[in-house]
């Protein structure tokens, strides 16, 4: 067992904490990146639905 000073254990505890909320923001940022994806999703398929009651938009959309 190797004894440590109290600086390396601060530092340690530092880094364990760093790694934390790297993991804490990480895991934020999936989940608004899955709930943006799934809501994208949901507004592809509403698109799909509303160009093909019009085919009109479908053509605007295509220009675009």
């Amino acid at each position: 067992m190797i004894v440590r000073s109290k600086k390396h254990l601060i530092s340690d505890f530092l880094q364990k904490m760093k790694l934390k909320q790297a993991i804490l923001i990480g895991g934020m940022i999936g989940f608004a990146v899955i709930k943006s994806l799934i809501s994208i999703g949901r507004f592809v398929k509403h698109l799909t639905q509303v160009i093909k009651k019009a085919p009109l938009g479908a053509l605007f959309i295509y220009k675009a």
